[in-house]
């Protein structure tokens, strides 16, 4: 078996070249010259040396020596047929091993003339260049390569990718680019064409870049909508006033864009919108509600959200209520426990203020509440209070308050005095003369009335006859007060 017959294969031949490429020939060939001028099927005479002491123990010609032979010495002439195929150049390489198993490669590169014409070209891929695109327009493919032959007067098909008489160009260059080997490289999407010409034929290859086809996978995604609330809740998550609601759409980064931005309140079968990626909301429905909103795309991609808004701008209601009403002048006479109650239909009551005791005495005495409700709305209510628990004070005298005439004539006697109170005031003076004997008891119409008493006394009365002139005076709120001032009719003048 020659093991190589092995080096046809162009792979093998590569590897064998990368171990040895930079190590001396230890075999060469001799003849012919590099560069000599051959025709395709043209036989011609190989001669093989060895080179350094190189002792072969095997070796072959490739790749189409004819006919097949196992090189077993050094030198050697062996037959060659020139590939009927070559075009511009062909390689005639020399490899054998020696004892020890160490390769030893030669080659020449010689010319080739062709005899027969070229008649026409053949290219791969000879309909289009295609370059599949994603749906940003980036290229999924970084390049290919160019395949080109020659159909021949003998007709035989060549390959004409490596004759120097092959040439790779491109109508545009910035759009997608070809080197010497035909090597494709597309830098960008365009309108551009790769042309091959060899021996005055030429074969236009057009440039095709195709999107994917289907609906772009990012316009299967629905856009998000933001929102945001002014002025914020309180800590409970409830609003006291008007609402302004701004709303934000935003596609994905590979979307079509924002078409609309939708809304609709509660108990509203249709929603309103604006053309464009922001809406501006006033909200003002109380209670708690849900507010709905979404945003379209322009491919018709929709999010969906819903939110619970909870709007009280109604102040709670509040009451007062006393423990005791004042009379009928509007006043108490005792302390006072004003006691508040408060109710809210839509976020409830927070808080209340507490009965409030007021002892202290005077008029127009203001006790106010509060109530809060749970989104912070405040009502008062107010009680004005009139307390007055002193009575009034009194002073009375009697002049004169000795009588001394035992005559039984009715002595002029001046009643005066003073009645005052600090807060309600005096709403009446009664007075009453207490005759001992019970005979004389004049009307006193007020202070500064005159009245007349009996000077005499019953002569078994040892101590005097006693008139008691009182007066009692009450004020507005129901305080009495009484004092007394006393006459007397002596027994004896001369106790004086």
């Amino acid at each position: 078996m020659k093991v190589f017959k092995l080096f046809i294969n162009t792979f093998f031949i590569s590897i064998i070249f990368s171990s040895i490429c930079f190590a001396a020939p230890d075999v060469k060939i001799t003849s012919p010259q590099e560069g000599t001028l051959v025709y395709p099927g043209e036989e011609i005479t190989v001669t093989i040396e060895a080179v350094d002491g190189f002792q072969i123990r095997e070796g072959d010609l490739g790749p189409f020596a004819q006919p097949e032979q196992n090189i077993t010495s050094l030198p050697v002439t062996v037959k060659y047929i020139i590939p009927i195929k070559a075009v511009g150049t062909t390689k005639v390489t020399a490899i054998a091993t020696d004892i020890t198993g160490r390769y030893g490669v030669d080659e020449v590169i010689l010319k080739v003339e062709q005899t027969a014409t070229l008649q026409s070209l053949k290219v791969s891929p000879d309909d289009q260049i295609w370059y599949q695109t994603d749906w940003n327009g980036n290229i999924d493919d970084s390049s290919i390569y160019i395949g080109v032959s020659g159909v021949y007067s003998d007709g035989i098909t060549r390959n004409l990718k490596n004759d120097p008489n092959t040439a790779f160009t491109s109508s545009n260059p910035e759009i997608i680019l070809i080197d010497s080997k035909g090597k494709v490289t597309p830098h960008k999407i365009g309108d551009a064409k790769i042309t091959v010409s060899n021996s005055g034929l030429s074969v236009d290859i057009p440039v095709v870049f195709e999107k994917p086809r289907g609906i772009r996978p990012s316009e299967t995604i629905p856009p998000t909508t933001s929102i945001d609330i002014q002025p914020l809740a309180n800590s409970a998550g409830w609003y006291n006033q008007d609402l302004t609601i701004t709303l934000t759409a935003q596609d994905n980064e590979e979307g079509a864009g924002i078409q609309e931005v939708d809304w609709r309140f509660a108990g509203k079968a249709k929603g309103d919108y604006v053309n464009g990626d922001s809406a501006v909301v006033t909200y003002d429905l109380e209670g708690v509600k849900n507010f709905s909103y979404w945003s379209r795309d322009k491919e018709g991609n929709e999010d969906d959200n819903k939110i619970e808004l909870r709007l009280d701008k109604t102040p709670p209601d509040i009451t007062s209520t006393i423990n005791l009403q004042p009379n009928s002048s509007g006043w108490n006479n005792t302390d006072v426990t004003v006691s508040f109650t408060a109710t809210d239909k839509l976020s409830g009551i927070k808080s209340v203020t507490q009965p409030v005791t007021v002892a202290a005495e005077g008029a127009n005495q203001t006790v106010t509440g509060e109530a809060i409700d749970i989104a912070d709305n405040k009502s008062t209510a107010s009680v004005t209070l009139n307390i007055d628990k002193t009575p009034p004070k009194l002073s009375i005298t009697a002049t004169p308050n000795i009588l001394w005439s035992p005559n039984n004539k009715m002595v002029d006697v001046t009643i005066k005095g003073e009645a005052t109170d600090n807060f309600s005031g005096i709403d009446s003076l009664t007075f009453k003369v207490s005759d001992e004997y019970g005979r004389c008891q004049p009307a006193i119409t007020g202070f500064g009335s005159t009245i007349k008493l009996e000077a005499s006394r019953e002569g078994n009365d040892k101590d005097g006859r006693t008139y008691a002139i009182s007066v009692t005076a009450k004020d507005r709120t129901g305080n009495e007060s009484t004092t007394s001032a006393i006459v007397i009719v002596p027994h004896d003048q001369r106790k004086k």
